[in-house]
């Protein structure tokens, strides 16, 4: 009979038929069937594309898809798994299986990684198979007792370790946040000299600016010229428009989207900054060029090292400042107290010495960038939770080896990802408040911040080496602004009267300031993600210490 049913209804139906038959059995296998029977492996987030599974959305709205999967665990935080281009992807969020993940260097690697990246910035396949390639006697690379490589690492490692001793604290690190200083509050100024023209949205009113722009500028422009000194703006004049078009798009260089037959957003400013990269560069880079020659590295594969490298150093700065400065634009009492540390952070230099931090502009007043680092507990407060909050990057690893964590089995081949949001909001940590920004959290309570779930700056081995720059670099920044200037909303009332407090009628000033900017995370995240376009924060700040003379 059902055959007879079957022979009445046209083929195509017929077909759809089947297919749709078979897809439900393969789903009813997967997502039923095959955890109870394979228990120790994470579960997978149910899809109905084979292959493909939950690549779109991944791409999308990775967030988005994240947290659907831990509503499927109903939020125990347990691991699982979603499938992205063919291939399994464990995600961790519990704190004790983060710290796990991080200890086992043995099945877990970053290697794997790295050298995707490698690939995905066009670093020539011979290029790529010398930069991996230890030294051993005999070679042509090897030097016995070489002065600059000592340990005879292979070219990776060498400039892994090469940039630690360049950032992490100590001579080398406090000279490179002094340079950022200095080219910092140089830039940071109306005038030829300065780079607030470039940042205003209404020549009539002449010091109504947009603050993403500010941030983008004039911390772009610092970090690099603290890294080259004048040599990539001598090459190309638009050298920090290019980076800032290049990370907006970076993600599609980092997931392989950069190359192929249609030319992306991506691909024009990565020209520019790899032709302006092909050049003689200043910095620690002095100490890796020597090293890429005697490995035979090639210039256009060098130049996409240096391009990682540079990209590293630019890719979250600006958007934390932006947001922290946001969030004390539009809390009076949040820019009262930062306002009042960051004060206390300026110095009378020696006699004839001019202030690195000020340009040479204002000789009486010396920015201690390490005091400032140090003491002060609201901004720091304020910085760890932006940090908390706006994290949309993730630690990622290979799995070489079969390994277990948190009782479930990793498969090699698969890949594994800790996403900081999600280990960031976790509510048996942070509690019912998560997803509200609260810097009291981590004034009550000082361990937060040391807390296995905070993760801003990933753990292990591949702890970002330069943290303590990063966070002097945003600080001296905020420090620099709110002391050269008079900063307030361009739609609100002066911050210290209403801009925070209920109009004459008591009803909430709502109107009178623009609505906070809303996170864009409609695109893979690196890092700390930025304000969604079209929602800016538009500031008007005045002159508070003209130049002298």
């Amino acid at each position: 009979m059902i055959r007879e049913l079957l022979h009445e209804v046209p083929f195509p139906v017929t077909a759809i038929l089947v297919l749709a038959w078979l897809l439900l059995l393969w789903r009813f296998w997967m997502f039923t069937m095959k955890p109870l029977m394979r228990p120790s492996d994470p579960k997978e987030l149910p899809y109905w594309i084979p292959y493909v599974g939950h690549t779109l959305a991944f791409f999308r709205a990775s967030d988005k898809l994240l947290e659907r999967g831990l509503n499927y665990m109903n939020r125990s935080h347990e691991i699982f798994a979603v499938r992205v281009l063919g291939k399994k992807i464990y995600i961790i969020t519990e704190p004790a299986d983060v710290t796990a993940a991080f200890r086992d260097s043995e099945g877990l690697s970053f290697d794997g990684l790295l050298g995707r990246l490698l690939r995905n910035f066009n670093v020539k396949p011979e290029a790529f198979e010398r930069a991996w390639h230890k030294p051993q006697p005999g070679d042509w690379c090897y030097i016995p007792n070489n002065p600059l490589n000592p340990d005879q690492l292979d070219l990776i490692h060498f400039v892994e370790a090469v940039y630690k001793k360049q950032l992490l604290p100590g001579e080398h690190e406090e000279k490179l946040s002094q340079a950022f200083l200095s080219s910092a509050s140089k830039s940071m100024q109306f005038g030829p000299d300065g780079l607030l023209d470039n940042c205003q949205m209404n020549e009539e009113i002449r010091r109504r600016l947009s603050l993403y722009s500010l941030c983008r500028l004039v911390i772009v422009d610092a970090v690099t010229r603290s890294f080259f000194g004048n040599h990539l703006h001598n090459i190309d004049p638009d050298i920090v428009e290019h980076m800032i078009s290049f990370n907006r798009y970076a993600w599609m260089v980092v997931f392989g989207f950069g190359t192929g037959l249609f030319e992306t957003p991506v691909a024009k400013p990565q020209k520019a900054l790899m032709a302006a990269l092909k050049g003689e560069e200043a910095w620690v880079l002095k100490q890796l060029l020597p090293v890429m020659d005697l490995v035979g590295i090639d210039v256009e594969s060098r130049a996409a090292m240096l391009l990682m490298s540079y990209w590293a150093a630019i890719s979250n700065e600006y958007n934390v400042t932006f947001w922290i400065l946001a969030y004390l634009l539009y809390d009076e009492s949040l820019f009262l107290a930062v306002k009042q540390e960051t004060e206390a952070a300026w110095r009378q230099p020696p006699p004839s010495v001019a202030s690195p931090s000020s340009g040479g502009e204002d000789q009486d007043e010396q920015l201690d960038v390490m005091y400032l680092s140090a003491n002060s507990p609201r901004l720091e407060a304020i910085f760890n939770e932006t940090l908390r909050l706006r994290n949309g990057a993730g630690a990622i690893r290979e799995v070489t080896k079969t390994c277990v964590i948190g009782g479930k089995v990793f498969q090699a081949g698969n890949s594994l990802m800790i996403p900081f949001r999600q280990l960031h909001t976790n509510e048996k940590v942070w509690g019912p408040t998560v997803n509200n920004f609260d810097p009291s959290r981590f004034l009550d309570k000082k361990s937060l911040a040391r807390h296995p779930s905070f993760r801003p700056f990933g753990g292990g081995a591949t702890m970002c080496a330069g943290k303590t720059l990063a966070k002097e670099e945003v600080f001296g920044f905020i420090a620099i602004l709110l002391r050269r200037f008079d900063v307030r909303l361009a739609a609100g009332a002066p911050l210290d009267e209403t801009a925070s407090r209920p109009s004459k009628d008591g009803s909430p000033n709502i109107g009178r300031i623009p609505p906070f900017p809303l996170m864009n995370d409609t695109v893979p995240s690196l890092g700390i993600n930025g304000p969604i376009d079209g929602m800016d924060v538009i500031v008007d700040i005045t002159t508070r210490c003209p130049k002298k003379g």
